[in-house]
């Protein structure tokens, strides 16, 4: 499902060369999510909450590692 967007502000970019890599990242990055929406708009909602919890886990795991090591070095 494709949306339409209006043409973002860009915050009024003075140089066409970074408001032409602006519009480029923001394009790749609608490509990017309207990929990975088609292939989860298949999976089963279990299947989806299982990814979002180890999802969670991993980066939760991996915020308490670094947390932890910030205060015992």
């Amino acid at each position: 499902m494709k949306r339409a967007f209006k043409n973002r502000n860009l915050g009024g970019l003075a140089n066409p060369l970074a408001h032409r890599i602006a519009l480029w990242v923001l394009r790749r990055q609608r490509r990017l999510a309207d990929w990975l929406n088609e292939k989860a708009e298949n999976l089963e909602i279990r299947t989806k909450r299982l990814l979002l919890v180890l999802f969670c886990g991993v980066f939760g795991s991996y915020l308490l590692y670094l947390l932890f090591s910030a205060f015992l070095n």
